[in-house]
């Protein structure tokens, strides 16, 4: 299992909110999945889904999480759905679906600095997984890009060109902004003339259950990628990317996880 703690400026933002102690426990096996959980009573399940997310592996979007036997919806608030309690832990289950996404549609890697996935259910969701040495971390660039990829915006838009990179905080380099920097999503073309409101999901790990980073990392926003080619994450504050690094591997790894919420075409 693993504990998830949460960071300093995380308290300061729920300062005078509850903060409710969690245990997330697999619904097949009874496996604990994530113990020590804090997470803020005003927490949505679709805000805690990311923490899960960022501990277990599993892509929001393929979760259910259920207490007391039923299933929560995404917009339910923690202090609606679970009963006071005094210092003991809520237990909730999670239900993980292997079938709703696809096989990958895309695996591309240009050296060893770059390993890419993504995987799409066909449709709504699309996960990109990026794999990055450590080592990019002490360099004098500026970013890191990763190999060009393509995502699913629907019919006629099969194949719409993006690019994920790192950023260095300092506008310099990652040597002098020692690891901190942010996340950049950029659509490389092909969605002139067409509204999109897309809901992105984003986080850093070490790739395994041992990273206690990941809940820090956590991000979410909503984007339309045809009225602003580029989205940086996170708002307001860097992430510290090499407190991410697994040290067995000297890599960390980036996920973004892209739902599309709406789409309309501007007419001539």
């Amino acid at each position: 299992p693993v504990s998830l703690p949460v960071s300093a400026s995380m308290h300061e933002q729920v300062e005078q909110v509850l903060e409710l102690q969690l245990q997330i426990r697999s619904a097949c096996s009874g496996e604990v999945l994530l113990e020590g959980v804090v997470a803020a009573e005003n927490w949505t399940i679709r805000r805690l889904k990311l923490a899960i997310a960022c501990g277990v592996g599993a892509n929001s979007a393929d979760q259910f999480v259920l207490f007391a036997g039923k299933q929560l919806a995404d917009n339910d608030v923690l202090s609606a759905v679970l009963p006071e309690s005094e210092g003991v832990p809520h237990t909730l289950m999670l239900l993980k679906s292997h079938t709703r996404m696809a096989a990958p549609l895309s695996t591309q890697a240009s050296d060893t600095d770059h390993q890419l996935i993504v995987t799409s259910d066909g449709d709504l969701v699309s996960c990109v997984r990026w794999c990055v040495e450590a080592r990019n971390l002490k360099r004098k660039d500026f970013s890191v890009t990763s190999p060009m990829f393509e995502l699913n915006f629907g019919v006629g838009l099969e194949k719409v060109p993006f690019k994920l990179s790192l950023l260095a905080s300092d506008d310099r380099s990652f040597a002098r902004s020692r690891g901190q920097g942010y996340i950049q999503l950029k659509c490389l073309g092909g969605l002139s003339g067409v509204v999109t409101h897309t809901r992105i999901l984003a986080w850093v790990s070490s790739g395994s259950k041992t990273s206690p980073a990941a809940l820090d990392t956590a991000m979410e926003q909503e984007h339309s990628f045809a009225s602003s080619a580029a989205l940086k994450l996170p708002r307001g504050h860097s992430v510290d990317f090499g407190a991410c690094v697994d040290p067995r591997t000297s890599t960390f790894e980036v996920a973004v996880e892209i739902i599309h919420t709406s789409m309309a075409t501007v007419q001539q």
